[in-house]
């Protein structure tokens, strides 16, 4: 499986700070080096960030394999 690239930038300009904790998590998958928005995802339940990432690459396994062992997936953290 390809490496997930999670990226924080939008949720820093929007809290000020970088995710961490427990609470929802909503992630987009998008293309190659996060240009464009494919798919807006929402954690189950009251995560931490660490276990909401891991749900995150076992979701991206079971619907996107064939994107996953193609090339690097980029993920957004959601404001």
């Amino acid at each position: 499986m390809k490496p997930v690239h999670y990226c924080i930038g939008e949720y820093v300009a929007s809290h000020g700070k970088c995710p961490s904790g427990r609470g929802s998590w909503a992630f987009i998958v998008a293309d190659s080096f996060a240009r464009n928005e494919i798919e807006t995802v929402f954690a189950p339940g009251c995560l931490t960030l660490t276990e909401a990432k891991n749900w995150m690459r076992n979701y991206l396994h079971q619907n996107w394999a064939g994107e996953v062992t193609c090339r690097d997936v980029y993920v957004k953290i959601a404001p």
